[in-house]
């Protein structure tokens, strides 16, 4: 059964849709756009969030105690560049948050400012990681290359009649 034409299109108006918010409201950082994507590696957020988790965080106008941000270890201090997801529990942009894992019994000894902080969580995926992981190795992202590659560009018959329709008339 075919689909009809018009279907078609409204399913492509709908994608490009989709696309454009993403474009604007969720485009990673590295591409400019206000969102951050972290896949979480330990347990100190438990029971909130979990190892594999994919955390999607927004930059903020402002940052307050309760939220939880994920923020870049600040230059100078031991892990400095590392990315953790903790909530703030006290403490202010000018002289630095105060932050703490949900499962772990002390404060971090990092004090992160504003600028070091990349947003503020929006979505958790859960177990999006070792899927995502998966596919970004080598071996597997090129064998989905080869199956989109294969897909676009095998040829395609809507049935049976068209076989015939390329024969020319009385042969």
């Amino acid at each position: 059964m075919k689909m009809p034409r018009w279907l078609g299109r409204v399913m492509g108006v709908i994608l490009l849709a989709i696309a454009a918010a993403w474009l604007i409201l969720l485009r990673p950082t590295v591409l400019g756009g206000p969102t951050t994507y972290v896949f979480v590696g330990g347990d100190s957020m438990l029971p909130t969030i979990e190892r594999g988790d994919l955390i999607v965080a927004n930059q903020a106008d402002a940052y307050t105690v309760g939220m939880i941000v994920v923020y870049r270890i600040p230059t100078g201090e031991p892990g400095a560049g590392a990315l953790v997801i903790h909530r703030i529990v006290g403490g202010d942009s000018q002289n630095g948050f105060t932050t703490q894992g949900d499962h772990n019994a002390y404060t971090d000894i990092w004090h992160p400012r504003s600028a070091d902080v990349l947003g503020t969580l929006i979505s958790v995926v859960p177990r999006a990681g070792p899927v995502v992981a998966l596919v970004r190795e080598p071996l597997p992202a090129a064998s989905l290359a080869a199956l989109l590659v294969i897909y676009i560009f095998w040829p395609r018959h809507s049935g049976p009649d068209d076989a015939m329709s390329n024969r020319r008339p009385g042969s």
